[in-house]
C-alpha cells in the first residue's frame, strides 16, 4: 500500500505492478453529489418511471460509506463510523433490518440497485431530480465548497502544463516536500505529457471529505486522451497527495453460452467478507475440477481489471468452457482500501493482503458439492504468482500451482529494476536521468539493509513509498524454496515482451531455483506482455501499450486447461 501522502507517479514509487482502477464512459443521465459527477465504471443507473435506479455501491463509496454484500443472505451492509445499516433483498424489493421500511429494487449483473429517494433517506440527503434534465443531484450535509477548491485544481493543472513544477511544488505540504523532488515531479508529468495532445477542459468528478482533507478527483480532457488527476488539500489549499493516471476504457466481451456465473462471497463470516464470482459450465455432470485466481498487487477487482484489460475474467470464461471451474473475487485492498488506510498500514502484510483470503477461497470452493476437492488449482499471476506456493503451504492445499508472471526474486528487487528501466527509456536531459536514478539507487540501498532492520525500525520507514516492514515480512518467504518443497505439479508460464516480470531475469531464476525438481513444466509465449495479452502500439514496453483494449492470447489458455486435464489423467 502506499503513503496517503506520497505522490504517485508512473515512475519512481510503485510502477506498474500495483494496477490501475479503470474509470467509466460518460453516460446520459448526470449524477452529482454536492456538484460533483458520480463515475459508474460498470453498472450505469437509469430511469424506471419517475425514479433513478442506482447501483448503490458507487453511490457508497462517493459518499465514504462502506458497503458489503452477502450473496448468500442477499445482504448488504452499509457502515460509516458507528452507523450501520442492513438491507435484506427480497425479490424487487429490499428490507431495512430492524424495521418494516421496504424500498424498491433490483439485482442486475451482481450489483444491487436502489431509487434515488431511497438512497436519500438512507445515507440522509436531499436530492432533486430534473427528468427534463437528465441531471439527478444529491445534497449532503458534509458537501466540500467547489467555488474553493475547483480554482486550486485548476492553478495546479495549468501550472503542469506550463511546467511550472518549482510552482506546484512550492504547494506541498511538508511530507509531499520529502517525498518527492521538483525534478521527480517533472519527469512524471513528461512521461505522460507527451502523448496528450491540446489542452481542452477540466472537469471536477468527485469531492468528499477524508480526515479533514478535501479529497477531489479531476478528469482533464486532451485532444489525445483523458488523465485522471486526484488531489488532497489541507484547508489552507497545500496540497497533501497528488496522482496522474491515464482515462481509459476496458475491453468489452459476452460470454460464453455454455458458461453461466453465480455471485458468492468468500470469507462471509470474517472482518473482511469479499464479493466474488463462481464460473460455472453450464452442464455439470459431477464434480468438476476448478482453479481459484490470485490477483498481482495493489488494489484489484475480481476481474483484475487493469488499464484496458480484464484478464481474470478471460481467464474464468475461457476455462469454464472448457469445463474447469473458476472463483475469482474482489481483493480485500479494492473492496476495503479506505478502510484500510484509516488503519496503521506500517505493519500491513502480504498475508493480510493476499495469503488469508486466497486460502479461504480454497476451503469455501472444496465445499461446493459439484466442485471435485481433490482437483482444485490456483492461478496466480504476478504478485499472486510469487505467493502461490506461500499460499498452498500456508492452507490452501492446492492440486497443482500455475504461475502467470511470478517472480522468485524479491519483490523490491523487480521494483527497483522496473523503475530504472522506466527512467532510462524516458525523454529527459542527462541531470534530470541522474537525479532520478539516484533517487531509484537510495530506495534500493535502503532495501538492501531489511533484515538488518529491526521490526520496529521496518515499520518506521518506506522502501519505494511502501512501508517496509511489508517487503521485511515478504522477504521471510522464499518463494522458490517453498515451491521446492511442496511436491506438487507446477506450470509456469511468461511472455517474451513482459517489462514488468522478465523472461531474461525472473522467468530464468525460475528454471534455475527449480533445477532438478520434479513436475515442473515452462512455457514461454513470444509477442505477450504482462497480462498475456499481445504487445501491440507504437509504445510496446510500457504502459502505454495496457491502454489498447486486448483479451488473454487464446494459445495461453489451451495450454492451461490441457495441462490440468494432464493432471487429472495422472
Amino acid at each position: 500500500m502506499k503513503k496517503t501522502t506520497a505522490i504517485t507517479l508512473s515512475l519512481l514509487l510503485v510502477l506498474a505492478i500495483f494496477p490501475m482502477q479503470a474509470l467509466a464512459e460518460s453516460h446520459p443521465l448526470t449524477v452529482t453529489i454536492d456538484g460533483k459527477k458520480v463515475s459508474f465504471p460498470d453498472a450505469q443507473p437509469y430511469v424506471d418511471g419517475n425514479h433513478v435506479m442506482l447501483p448503490i455501491r458507487f453511490i457508497s463509496e462517493h459518499l465514504l460509506v462502506s458497503i458489503t454484500w452477502n450473496g448468500a443472505a442477499k445482504e448488504v451492509t452499509l457502515s460509516n463510523d458507528d452507523n450501520v445499516q442492513v438491507l435484506q433483498l427480497q425479490g424487487n424489493t429490499v428490507q431495512l433490518a430492524g424495521s418494516t421500511t421496504t424500498y424498491a429494487a433490483a439485482l442486475k449483473k451482481d450489483r444491487v440497485y436502489l431509487p434515488h429517494n431511497a438512497i436519500a433517506e438512507l445515507f440522509g440527503c436531499e436530492v432533486n431530480y430534473d427528468s427534463a434534465k437528465s441531471t439527478l443531484a444529491f445534497v449532503t450535509s458534509a458537501g466540500g465548497n467547489q467555488d474553493e477548491v475547483q480554482p486550486r485544481v485548476e492553478g495546479v493543472i495549468h501550472a503542469l502544463i506550463a511546467g511550472q513544477f518549482d510552482d506546484v511544488y512550492a504547494q506541498f505540504d511538508e511530507n509531499m516536500a520529502a517525498a518527492i523532488t521538483p525534478e521527480q515531479l517533472e519527469a512524471g508529468w513528461e512521461s505522460l505529457a507527451s502523448s496528450l495532445g491540446d489542452f481542452e477542459s477540466i472537469t471536477i468528478m468527485q469531492q468528499t471529505k477524508v480526515n479533514e482533507l478535501d479529497a477531489v478527483a479531476a478528469l482533464a480532457a486532451f485532444s489525445e486522451m483523458q488523465l485522471k488527476i486526484q488531489f488532497a488539500f489541507h484547508s489552507d489549499g497545500r496540497i497533501a497527495s497528488l496522482s496522474f493516471n491515464r482515462y481509459y476504457e476496458q475491453s468489452q466481451a459476452e460470454m460464453p453460452t455454455n458458461v453461466r456465473e453465480e455471485t458468492v462471497v468468500i470469507g462471509e463470516n470474517t472482518d473482511y467478507p469479499l464479493g466474488g464470482t463462481l464460473t460455472l459450465p453450464k452442464e455439470v455432470n459431477g464434480p468438476v475440477p476448478a482453479v481459484v485466481l490470485v490477483h498481482g498487487s495493489g488494489p484489484s477487482d475480481r476481474d483484475e481489471a487493469a488499464y484496458a484489460y480484464k484478464p481474470f475474467r478471460d481467464i474464468a470464461w475461457a476455462l469454464a468452457a472448457e469445463g474447469i471451474a473458476v472463483l475469482r473475487y474482489d481483493k480485500r485492498t479494492y473492496t476495503y482500501g479506505e478502510q484500510l488506510a484509516k488503519s496503521d498500514m506500517r505493519t500491513f502484510t502480504a498475508a493480510q493482503e493476499t495469503v488469508d483470503d486466497a486460502v479461504l477461497a480454497s476451503h469455501w470452493l472444496k465445499q461446493d458439492d459439484r466442485i471435485n476437492a481433490s482437483q482444485v488449482y490456483i492461478i496466480g499471476h504476478s504478485l499472486g504468482g510469487m505467493l502461490a506456493p506461500r499460499i498452498d503451504a500456508a492452507g490452501g492445499d492446492f492440486a497443482g500451482l500455475i504461475l502467470l508472471a511470478g517472480t522468485p526474486r524479491k519483490l523490491w528487487e523487480v521494483m527497483y529494476d522496473q523503475n530504472v528501466s522506466a527512467i532510462e527509456a524516458m525523454d529527459m536531459d542527462e541531470a534530470a536521468r541522474e537525479s532520478n536514478l539516484e533517487a531509484v539507487r537510495n530506495e534500493y540501498a535502503r532495501a538492501q539493509q531489511l533484515q538488518e532492520m529491526t521490526d520496529e525500525e521496518a515499520q518506521q520507514t518506506t522502501i519505494f513509498g511502501i512501508p517496509a516492514y511489508y517487503f521485511k515480512e515478504m522477504d521471510r518467504y522464499n518463494a522458490a524454496d517453498i515451491a521446492a518443497k511442496l511436491h506438487k505439479p507446477i506450470f509456469i508460464l511468461q511472455g517474451k515482451t513482459d517489462f514488468q516480470v522478465k523472461a531474461d531475469v525472473d522467468y530464468v531464476s525460475w528454471q534455475q531455483r527449480l533445477e532438478g525438481v520434479d513436475d515442473v513444466a515452462y512455457a514461454l509465449y513470444p509477442g505477450l506482455n504482462h497480462f498475456f495479452i499481445a504487445s501491440q502500439g507504437d509504445a510496446v514496453g510500457t504502459t502505454a501499450e495496457y491502454q489498447i483494449p486486448g483479451y488473454v492470447d487464446k494459445a495461453v489458455l489451451k495450454d492451461i486447461a490441457d495441462w490440468i486435464r494432464e493432471q487429472i489423467e495422472q
